[in-house]
């Protein structure tokens, strides 16, 4: 609930687990409920290889628009991928950064990419490539929310875990596990 009550005080959310730790559901539902609460907002949802989003968070996407009951005026297209909000025109964009440089290309017709989401997170290169595809993105717009899903990487020199120790005050970091999930929810 931290993640969805818009109150600002967090602009960037560090979301590590394993599977079934609700990490992209988390992230899913924050950004499926900010969508319905600010009609400028579009969201650009990211993974490092762009072959592996429609299986995982495209999918993601898909059901927390359901589980929020909105999947009434969203329209899904797989090519391109995206999910559009057919009474306002917002998008939800899917990218995979094989090419980063494309990322600068990435337009929306209605509003600004507010709430950017990268899953997998871990898988990039470092801080650097996300600041810089960050700075592309985050223009145009009052408030962005940036949301980092990821693994915990077992080395502790990996820049996701060494990230994680520098404390900002306008960044949560959470790590979870399916241990603390109601197991009704992990199917």
């Amino acid at each position: 609930s931290l993640l969805l009550d818009n109150t600002g005080e967090y602009t960037k959310a560090l979301l590590g687990g394993g599977r079934g730790s609700m990490k992209s559901s988390t992230a899913s539902l924050g950004i499926s409920a900010g969508l319905e609460h600010d009609e400028d907002a579009c969201a650009l949802v990211l993974r490092k290889v762009g072959d592996t989003l429609r299986g995982s968070v495209f999918e993601q996407m898909q059901w927390a628009i359901d589980v929020l009951g909105l999947g009434d005026h969203w329209r899904v297209t797989v090519s391109p991928m995206e999910i559009v909000n057919e009474r306002t025109g917002q998008k939800i964009v899917f990218k995979g950064l094989d090419e980063p440089k494309k990322i600068k290309s990435t337009k929306f017709r209605k509003g600004y990419c507010k709430y950017i989401w990268y899953e997998e997170a871990d898988e990039f290169a470092g801080m650097q490539e996300i600041r810089t595809i960050n700075q592309s993105l985050m223009r145009g717009g009052s408030s962005f929310f940036v949301f980092y899903s990821y693994n915990p990487p077992k080395s502790q020199s990996n820049w996701v875990n060494r990230e994680c120790l520098q404390p900002k005050a306008n960044r949560l970091v959470h790590t979870s596990d399916y241990r603390r999930v109601p197991p009704a929810w992990l199917g």
